[in-house]
Parts: structure tokens; sequence; C-alpha cells
């Protein structure tokens, strides 16, 4: 059974995101969870779910940084960050920051940044790499 979590920030935001993407997922042997980076039980349901992949939005904070090692460490969980901002002045550095944080994160903490349109992808993730 592979075991996929969403880890997401604004339930609000990015359910519509989370809910399309497992409704894509047609494999009977994929079981997906969804849990909030600020749910009290965070840890605990990190280690009774023990995802192969987790899909995440990037990271902002230095408790992500945290989280994402856990995942990496104990599960060698493959993780996704994925953006989903609407519109925004990517060419203003202050908002590129914003979206991809400002913390630094070993190059190897995330395997895969989903971008949502061309002017993400440019100007977001020039800066991720």
């Amino acid at each position: 059974m592979i075991k996929i979590l969403f880890l997401y920030n604004n339930y609000e935001r990015e359910h519509t995101i989370i809910k399309i993407i497992c409704n894509r997922i047609k494999n009977k042997n994929v079981k997906i969870y969804s849990v909030g980076i600020t749910d009290k039980n965070l840890i605990r349901e990190i280690f009774r779910i023990r995802p192969y992949i987790t899909f995440t939005f990037p990271i902002t904070t230095q408790n992500q940084i945290y989280i994402y090692e856990i995942l990496k460490v104990f599960f060698h969980s493959i993780i996704i960050t994925f953006t989903t901002e609407g519109l925004f002045d990517y060419r203003n550095n202050d908002v590129v920051k914003t979206c991809v944080g400002f913390y630094d994160y070993p190059s190897t903490l995330i395997d895969y940044h989903v971008y949502w349109g061309r002017l993400a992808a440019k100007y977001i993730g020039q800066e991720l790499f």
C-alpha cells in the first residue's frame, strides 16, 4: 500500500487542489491522508501514517524544515511542494520571497516543486534552485 500525505497550510485555499489530485489517483493500492501543518497532533499523525509521498506547500517557516526532515529521515518520504497562490506580481522580489520562504535548507530536502503556471515557475523556480 502506497501512503500519500497531503500536508496543508490553509485548508480553505488548498483543499480544492488536494481534492482534484485525489480524484485523479485511481490506483486502489494508494491510501490518501490529509493533515494540517498546525494540527496539534501533527507529529503523531506523521508517525501513524508513515507516508511514502508527501505533497505540501513551499517552506515558509523554520518549523516546516524540521517536519520535512522527520519525513525524510524516518520514512524516506518523497516530498513534493506545490504552489496554490493566485495572482501575484512575481517580478517583485518580496512577493517571490514570501512564496519560497526566507529559510535555508538542504537542496535534497524537497524532491520536486510543482508550479501552477509559467510565471510562477519562472520567478519562484529560480529562487528555489
